[in-house]
């Protein structure tokens, strides 16, 4: 075992040496996934395919919800932030529409993807919802929000950071997504971050102690595939 944590160590550093990505991977014409990009067969056997009632992650329509903060939006408003809640409680994942980000920036982002020539709308994310593999078609206009391991933990498991993945497809274009991180990590910061305190009471005490983003961070870059930091800093 110490022997694999360590190659895959070093073939994981050598492939952020690189500083080309994925893409890069894909340029220099590889034929086989390399190793640090594939799961144990362990983990793939005991996952159920998705079901055949097509479940799908939720889409909030943010429109006249989160930016108005009028008497007359505050029922709109309310239930687009239940809307969230839910999604973020029961999935982990949901897509939000009419977000607010101005049409024109999203196409000159577009237009920059289209330079590689790829396409923006190919499907193959998957997020794992109990035991099934559910997929997430492209919506054409939505943001795709994750919930990561931080917000699970200062939520205290109130909200959910779940596994997703992208799977091989037939297209003849690559796929190709555009990830935003939002995250103090680049620059200094001392402020310990832990459960939120009203949300803990006796019935519900901390289930997290209380780190660091850099010491989580640290923690985030290190751990194994297929393992969560938050096993890490559970009490």
């Amino acid at each position: 075992m110490a022997t694999i944590t360590t190659d895959r160590s070093i073939q994981l550093n050598a492939f952020e040496e690189t500083k080309t990505g994925v893409k890069g991977l894909v340029d220099s014409g590889i034929t086989e996934v390399p190793v640090i990009f594939r799961a144990p067969m362990v983990v793939l056997d005991n996952l159920k395919p998705p079901p055949a009632s097509q479940l799908t992650i939720p889409t909030v329509d943010l429109k006249g919800g989160v930016f108005i903060k009028n008497q007359e939006g505050s029922v709109t408003r309310r239930g687009v932030v239940e809307k969230i809640g839910d999604g973020a409680k029961k999935w982990g994942f949901f897509q939000v529409v009419n977000h607010g980000i101005p049409i024109d920036k999203m196409e000159k982002m577009r237009e920059r993807i289209r330079g590689f020539h790829e396409e923006i709308y190919i499907g193959g994310l998957q997020v794992l919802h109990g035991q099934y593999w559910v997929d997430v078609p492209p919506v054409p206009g939505a943001f795709v929000v994750n919930i990561g391991d931080l917000l699970q933990l200062i939520s205290n498991d109130k909200f959910i950071s779940v596994e997703h993945r992208v799977v091989a497809n037939g297209a003849a274009q690559p796929r190709i997504s555009v990830p935003c991180f939002f995250s103090s990590i680049m620059k200094a910061n001392p402020r310990v971050y832990g459960p939120i305190k009203e949300l803990l009471s006796e019935q519900n005490p901390p289930k997290y102690r209380e780190l660091t983003i850099s010491e989580f961070s640290n923690m985030f870059g290190t751990k194994e595939l297929n393992t969560s930091a938050l096993h890490h800093f559970k009490i």
